[in-house]
């Protein structure tokens, strides 16, 4: 119901129970407010699963790296090893046992 203010302009509601435009407005702000920060908490938390997915993968890459140059490395000892044995085998008799010693 527009009652007549004071001044003499309309005013809207004030009633008991009905809420002012002002309050109205007021009120649809803080709603906005919320839901604004409602949206913002929910991009924080995205942004952070992102990350820690990355990292993740970062992690994950790196280990596989490492696995493979132990691999690498592993493959690259037994190769000299295995040369040295097969030098060792075909050297002379006096050779053989020198190196043994």
């Amino acid at each position: 119901a527009a009652a007549a203010s004071p001044s003499g302009g309309a005013r809207f509601g004030g009633g008991f129970g009905e809420p002012t435009a002002e309050s109205s407005d007021k009120e649809r702000r803080r709603r906005q407010q919320e839901e604004l920060q409602r949206d913002l908490a929910r991009q924080v938390e995205e942004a952070k699963a992102r990350k820690r997915e990355e990292e993740r993968r970062i992690a994950e890459r790196e280990a596989r790296e490492e696995e493979r140059l132990r691999r690498e490395i592993a493959m690259e000892e037994e190769r000299a090893s295995q040369a040295e044995a097969e030098k060792r085998e075909k050297a002379p008799a006096p050779l053989r046992v020198a190196a043994q010693a």
